[in-house]
């Protein structure tokens, strides 16, 4: 089919002990919408999330997906990024720099279509505990220091994590890249997504 094998070959990515490849934000949206319909900014959800291949084996995807938030009623999903391997990676900020990379591009200078340039921006990143504590490096969910919207301990109430009270100081991004809390944090190095200013 004269596909440039040279190109694809360069963004399949090896992750930790996976691979990883970026289809792109502007591919996608340019292969599902008609995007006569859209005013100059296009508005993105994106879903992250893993899931295994077969019970019989510890093959796992995590994929990046997204949809345009409006005009359309009915939204059409498509893929930004699959992530394989023998186990979830290790690191989500190699996984997600090209999609932030992209998306910081897209938001400042857009991409060109027969409708004019289209703007894109980042609405909302919609996953499950798991995959939110993973992809912002902190926490579990049901760790001590894992409720990302005020400062607090969890306490062990009935062999489950509960946060009581409701008077704590609350969270910012500010506090959240200085790393004020500590202990909310799993490792050394700030989230890439969390990093970025759209």
């Amino acid at each position: 089919m004269k596909t440039n094998k040279s190109n694809i070959k360069n963004q399949i990515q090896t992750v930790n002990s996976g691979l990883y490849y970026h289809f792109g934000i502007s591919n996608g949206s340019m292969s599902v919408y008609d995007l006569s319909v859209f005013e100059e900014v296009i508005r993105l959800v994106v879903r992250i999330d893993g899931l295994p291949l077969t019970k019989s084996s510890s093959s796992t995807f995590w994929s990046v997906l997204a949809y345009a938030r409006y005009p359309l009623n009915k939204p059409n999903v498509f893929i930004i990024g699959l992530y394989w391997g023998k186990e979830k990676p290790q690191c989500s900020n190699l996984c997600l720099r090209s999609m932030v990379d992209e998306l910081k591009s897209l938001s400042l200078n857009g991409f060109k279509t027969e409708y004019g340039v289209k703007f894109v921006v980042l609405d909302t990143i919609c996953c499950d505990f798991p995959a939110r504590s993973f992809i912002s490096r902190t926490k579990n969910f049901n760790g001590y220091f894992s409720c990302s919207r005020c400062v607090v301990e969890g306490d062990r109430v009935n062999n489950s994590t509960c946060f009581l009270g409701t008077n704590n100081s609350k969270r910012t991004r500010t506090d959240f890249l200085n790393r004020i809390d500590d202990d909310h944090h799993v490792t050394n190095d700030i989230s890439v997504y969390r990093n970025t200013a759209y």
